[in-house]
């Protein structure tokens, strides 16, 4: 019970936050996590050397260094 209190009292506060944060600043911090979730997910099923944030750095590294 005490645990759903707490997580009402949260989603109550996301717009105060959000307003007192700054949309700009809550914004990179969503960027901030699907970073951080796209650096331990797999490129693909049972890869184990690639996730998909080192993918599309290593491609956005292709594309720059080629123009």
């Amino acid at each position: 019970m005490e645990e759903r209190r707490e997580e009402r009292v949260e989603e109550d506060n996301i717009e105060d936050m959000t307003r007192d944060f700054g949309v700009e600043a809550f914004c990179q911090a969503r960027v901030y996590e699907i970073m951080s979730v796209n650096a331990e997910t797999p490129l693909y099923i049972g890869s184990t050397k690639f996730t998909r944030l080192l993918s599309i750095l290593r491609l956005m590294n292709v594309k720059a260094t080629n123009g």
